[in-house]
């Protein structure tokens, strides 16, 4: 696969030919193959089976030196001392060492396709990163993040949100191809916001008004839960006790099956209202949670903001996926119990 796409470059194909031709010969992606190889891996996971091939991964394997038999070291380096992130290094520092191991090209195939894809195009017009959506919205079909691109026109412009397969796809089941703008996602998501804090501050009063009534009730039910329990451990040893006897041969077997049958449906009655008191307790902790009081005061904190902004998205917003324009599923940072009382 990889000899074919350099083998490709060289001859002068166009990186979008490229695409084309490994995606209608469904060669796997680099994701996918090694997904396949190391399926216990949590790399590549959340990538979904219908991704295919596009310019960034053709551009990534056509300038990986590794290919041609070298090994590269010292690519990145640290940016200062106690920070944690690292930086490019300089092309004349890296570390090359040649004939480390098999080539799959050859140095001269490899120089010559750099020659017509070396050069990184000049970026003429650097579009601002500080829009409210940044880094959360995805492509809902490939789960992979959206790319954004500036429209320019007459009194300014607009950005819009577009999945990068979609130029690279060849199936028809794939995802949308209709792009999003800004503001018109961020006009659905700031609804539901909305939506969401005024549901919150409706539902503060009587979720409060539940904790302090299971505050009040927990001691009972505890009390309840051990008198059941005890109650079934008592049954359990006559059980046993039943079941000495008529091995002992003290006890007929009549008498045995009768008393037997007795004492199980007893068990089980106990059993089912042990369940339903442990469901309840479960219900009473998690309405106890600090969790639930910590995200109806962070839904609180937002009530008079005026528009979605990065606070906002950073504090209640994991994740938005767009299927297309009218579907969009919005995935929140609140636990599970917070959105069921909510939406309860």
């Amino acid at each position: 696969m990889v000899k074919e796409i350099f083998d490709a470059a060289i001859s002068g194909k166009r990186v979008s030919e490229i695409i084309k031709l490994l995606n209608e010969k469904g060669y796997e992606t680099p994701s996918q193959y090694y997904q396949r190889k190391h399926p216990d891996d949590k790399k590549f996971r959340k990538v979904s089976n219908m991704a295919c091939w596009n310019n960034c991964s053709v551009r990534r394997i056509l300038h990986c030196e590794m290919y041609y038999g070298v090994v590269v070291g010292h690519k990145r380096q640290s940016i200062g001392r106690g920070w944690k992130h690292s930086a490019k290094t300089p092309e004349e520092e890296k570390i090359i060492v040649e004939g480390k191991h098999p080539a799959i090209v050859s140095k001269e195939e490899f120089l010559e396709a750099q020659k017509v894809f070396g050069k990184k195009a000049e970026t003429k017009f650097v579009t601002d990163k500080t829009y409210p959506l940044r880094g959360k919205v995805s492509c809902g079909t490939f789960g992979r993040a959206l790319w954004t691109h500036w429209k320019r026109v007459k009194d300014g412009g607009y950005r819009y949100f577009y999945c990068s397969h979609v130029a690279d796809q060849i199936r028809d089941d794939g995802c949308s191809r209709k792009w999003l703008r800004e503001d018109e996602l961020n006009a659905v998501v700031w609804d539901s916001v909305k939506g969401l804090i005024k549901v919150a501050a409706g539902a503060k009063k009587s979720v409060i008004e539940r904790m302090s009534a299971t505050k009040r009730c927990n001691d009972i039910l505890v009390k309840k839960l051990a008198e059941l329990q005890k109650e079934r451990a008592v049954h359990e040893a006559e059980r046993f006790t039943n079941m000495d006897q008529f091995m002992a041969g003290n006890l007929d077997k009549e008498k045995y099956l009768d008393r037997h049958k007795e004492l199980t449906e007893k068990i089980e009655k106990l059993e089912c209202k042990i369940s339903e008191l442990e469901t309840s307790l479960r219900e009473a902790e998690a309405l106890r949670d600090d969790r639930i009081q910590e995200a109806l005061e962070t839904l609180e904190s937002f009530s008079r903001a005026t528009e979605l902004d990065q606070g906002i998205v950073g504090a209640m917003i994991e994740k938005v996926l767009v299927y297309d324009p009218k579907h969009i599923e919005i995935r929140w940072t609140f636990p599970d119990e917070v959105m069921k009382l909510l939406n309860g």
